[in-house]
């Protein structure tokens, strides 16, 4: 079954950590990296993992947050789709952005580019499912907030398949559409099993 918060969880902001049955399995800091690896027990030990991401800054100006998968000792850049959309709430307008894509390089976490001035950044999450069925093809969904080249601020929700080989994913990869990632923190967590 599906993990419930309890009343009381909830009055106190719902649950999180070891009482939703989340283990924390690796901590990365990038700090001017081109690539941050997540890849400690990515295994049948868990269904499900969840990958949060905070305060992380590209070193370049408008550019866009992707992912990759590690199938068969390397990671994919061909054979993913991804369906997301973004919401833009600048000061003047309102704009809803969508993206449709089959066949691309990565997982596109992004709609609208994240800044790097001074303050801007992208945090959000990224759940993982079922990375060792090696018959199935793997999913992925997640949302991310972040400020975009412009100053204004982004909310945008994604969800994604790798349509490659359904080998198990043995690692997760995240990388900046150009450029590195000047800094941020990537936590992998496992989703405990239930019965």
């Amino acid at each position: 079954g599906i993990y419930r918060a309890s009343e009381e969880e909830n009055r106190r902001g719902g649950c999180c950590g070891r009482r939703c049955g989340l283990t924390l399995l690796q901590t990365v800091t990038a700090s001017a990296s081109a690539t941050v690896d997540l890849e400690t027990t990515i295994d049948s030990t868990y269904e499900d993992y969840c990958v949060t991401l905070s305060s992380v800054v590209p070193a370049t100006d408008g550019v866009h947050l992707r992912s990759r998968a590690k199938v068969a000792g390397a990671y994919a850049s061909t054979l993913y789709a991804i369906n997301s959309i973004g919401r833009n709430t600048s000061t003047t307008a309102n704009t809803v952005n969508t993206q449709q894509n089959a066949s691309i390089d990565a997982f596109y976490l992004t709609v609208l580019s994240i800044g790097n001035a001074a303050g801007e950044n992208a945090s959000g999450y990224m759940f993982l499912h079922s990375p060792a069925n090696t018959s199935l093809n793997k999913q992925v969904d997640g949302l991310l907030s972040h400020i975009d080249s412009t100053g204004a601020h982004v909310i945008g929700t994604f969800g994604g398949t790798y349509l490659g080989a359904t080998g198990a994913i043995t690692g997760i990869q995240f990388l900046m559409s150009a450029g590195n990632i000047t800094s941020g923190v990537f936590k992998l967590y496992g989703l405990k099993k239930t019965v």
